[in-house]
C-alpha cells in the first residue's frame, strides 16, 4: 500500500467515529497535528489570520490573468485602460506559452509545410481541442518566423516525451474542464473536441428530488469528508459561505460574456479539496514533467469535484463544482483550515507545503466549517525569501513585510499579503513552454511526509532557527535552483527511476 493510500485509509477510517470539530477538520485532525508536532493554532476566522482593509471589493474575474488573453477582453482591448501596456505583456507572453506548450507552432508549421489555408489550420486546431482563439492564431499565421521560433525543440525535460507525458496529465482537463484553470466557469460550455458543450464542472446538472436527512450537521459532515477522501482528494476542510471570496462578476473568455456571478441557489457551505503534486516530477521545475504534476492533479481536481457534487445532489442537494473558477480558491482554503497563506502566494498544507492545488464545491448542504489555522509559515516566509531569490522572472517580493502595495493588475487589493508581479511571472512562462512553480520546488516547506522532515519543521516555529531550517535545507540538497546541475540531474534521472 502506498503511502498516500495509507493515510487515506487511515483518515477515512476515523471520519464516522469523529465529530469534533478539530483543526483542519475532523477526519484530518490527527495526522495534522502530528506533522506540526501541536504547533497548530486555530483561529476564529480569516479576518484573525490576515488583515483585511474596510474598502475591499470583490473580484471581477475580467481583470483575472488569463482573462487578458481573451480577444474579447474589455481590458486588455482597451488603449485608455491604465494598464493597457501590462495587460499586452501578458497577452504577448501567454499566446507564446500555449503556442508552445499546446503545441499550436508545431502544427501552424506543419499546416504550412503542407500548404493548408488558414482555415484548415484552425479546424487542426480544434481536431486536438485547442481552444486557441482565431485572431491570436492568426497573428502567429502571419509571423511563420515567430511560430518557428517557438516550436518545441527538445532537450533536457522538453523533448517530445517530456511533453506527450505533459498533455497525459492534463488530459481529463482538457477533455472535460477546459479552460477551468483559467477560471471559465463551469456555468458556461467549454470547448472539448472542436465543439462548445458541457463539461464535468458544468451547473446544470439536477439534484434528486428527495432528500437525506442527515442526523445533524457534524454527521453530514463527517459523511461529506469520508466521501471527498474516496473520490480522490488527498485533504479536504469545509469553509463558510463567505461572498467576499465569490467574484463578483463572471467572464467567459471563449465569446466575451461579462455577467454578474450569482447561484441559482443559497450555498451554505463550501467544501475544499486539496491535491498533492507528485514530489519526485515536482523537483524537475520548470519543465514538461513538473508540468505533468500540476496537471495531473488539475484532472483529479475535476473527477473529484465533479464527483462530490454529484454525491451531494443524488441526496437532493443543489451543489456547484468548480476549479480555479467562480471563486478565489485561497481564501476559502485558508477559512477551510487546509493551510497557510505564503509569500510566494500558494497556502502552505502542514502535510504537503505548498506543493498542493486547490479545488472547491459550493452546496446548499448545512455542514460544520472548520477554522483557519497558523503554524508559523509567515514568520518564516519574512525571513526566508527563498522563493523570491529562485524565481527565474524575479515576480515574487523580496519585501520583509507583507503590505497592502499592489504590483499587478491582475491581483485583488484589500488584503495584507505578498503581492506578485503577474506579468514577469507569465513571461516567463512563454519563454519556457510550460508552467514554471520553480517557487514551489524551492520551498524549504516542499517535503515528503516524513518523522525527519516533520521535526525539521520545528525549526521554522522559532526565530532563533529559522536562518538555520532555511540553510540545511539547501546543504542537505533539497529545492536545487533552476539550472544548476542539480536541477538538470533531477530531470535526467527521473526516468531512471522507472
Amino acid at each position: 500500500m502506498s503511502r498516500r493510500s495509507f493515510i487515506k485509509n487511515d483518515l477515512a477510517a476515523s471520519a464516522m467515529a469523529t465529530t469534533t470539530n478539530s483543526a483542519m477538520g475532523s477526519i484530518e485532525g490527527k495526522s495534522v497535528k502530528a506533522a506540526t508536532f501541536g504547533f497548530l493554532k486555530e483561529h476564529d476566522s480569516i479576518d484573525s489570520v490576515h488583515e483585511i482593509s474596510a474598502d475591499f471589493r470583490r473580484f471581477d474575474q475580467v481583470n483575472l490573468l488569463f482573462s487578458n488573453v481573451s480577444p474579447f477582453s474589455p481590458r486588455a482591448n482597451d488603449p485608455k485602460d491604465p494598464h493597457f501596456e501590462e495587460r499586452q505583456r501578458i497577452r504577448q507572453s501567454f499566446g507564446m506559452y500555449v503556442a508552445k506548450a499546446d503545441g499550436v507552432a508545431d502544427i501552424l508549421c506543419a499546416a504550412k509545410k503542407a500548404n493548408k489555408p488558414f482555415e484548415e489550420f484552425l479546424q487542426d486546431l480544434a481536431s486536438h481541442s485547442i481552444p486557441f482563439p482565431p485572431p491570436m492564431a492568426k497573428v502567429f499565421w502571419d509571423n511563420e518566423k515567430l511560430a518557428q521560433a517557438i516550436q518545441r525543440k527538445g532537450g533536457k525535460g522538453w523533448s517530445q516525451l517530456e511533453y506527450a507525458f505533459e498533455n497525459a496529465g492534463w488530459a481529463v482537463d482538457h477533455f472535460g474542464a477546459r479552460l477551468s484553470e483559467g477560471g471559465v466557469s463551469g456555468h458556461f460550455k467549454h470547448f472539448v473536441d472542436g465543439e462548445m458543450r458541457e463539461g464535468l464542472l458544468t451547473w446544470k446538472r439536477p439534484k434528486w428530488p428527495i432528500r437525506y436527512t442527515f442526523k445533524d450537521p457534524r454527521e453530514g459532515t463527517a459523511v461529506v469528508k469520508k466521501t471527498s477522501l474516496f473520490l480522490g482528494a488527498d485533504v479536504v476542510g469545509i469553509a463558510p459561505y463567505d461572498q467576499r471570496w465569490v467574484w463578483e462578476k463572471r467572464f467567459n473568455l471563449y465569446d466575451g460574456t461579462h455577467e454578474e456571478n450569482t447561484f441559482p441557489f443559497e450555498p451554505k457551505s463550501v467544501i475544499v479539496f486539496g491535491f498533492e503534486m507528485d514530489y519526485a516530477a515536482y523537483k524537475t521545475t520548470p519543465s514538461a514533467i513538473g508540468d505533468a504534476a500540476a496537471g495531473t492533479c488539475y484532472s483529479r481536481m475535476a473527477v473529484t469535484s465533479h464527483s462530490v457534487a454529484e454525491f451531494i445532489r443524488k441526496l437532493g442537494y443543489d451543489a456547484i463544482p468548480c476549479g480555479n473558477d467562480t471563486a478565489s480558491s485561497i481564501p476559502l482554503a485558508i477559512q477551510a483550515g487546509l493551510g497557510e497563506g505564503s509569500r510566494m502566494g500558494p497556502i502552505i498544507n502542514p502535510l504537503y507545503g505548498p506543493r498542493i492545488r486547490l479545488a472547491k464545491v459550493f452546496t446548499e448542504l448545512e455542514l460544520v466549517p472548520d477554522k483557519p489555522v497558523t503554524f508559523g509559515v509567515k514568520e518564516f516566509c519574512m525571513s526566508c525569501k527563498k522563493c523570491a531569490d529562485a524565481c527565474p522572472s524575479q515576480a515574487i517580493s523580496f519585501d520583509d513585510e507583507p503590505s497592502f502595495t499592489v504590483d499587478s493588475c491582475v491581483s485583488n487589493p484589500g488584503i495584507k499579503k505578498w503581492y506578485l508581479k503577474a506579468d514577469q511571472c507569465v513571461a516567463w512562462w512563454g519563454v519556457m513552454g510550460t508552467d514554471c512553480g520553480h517557487c514551489i520546488t524551492v520551498c524549504p516547506y516542499n517535503k515528503r511526509d516524513l518523522w525527519h522532515h516533520r521535526v525539521a519543521k520545528i525549526g521554522t516555529r522559532f526565530s532563533l532557527t529559522r536562518n538555520l531550517a532555511k540553510v540545511l535545507d539547501g546543504a542537505f540538497g533539497y529545492g536545487a535552483y533552476y539550472g544548476t546541475p542539480q536541477n538538470l540531474k533531477f530531470i535526467e534521472d527521473y526516468w531512471k527511476t522507472v
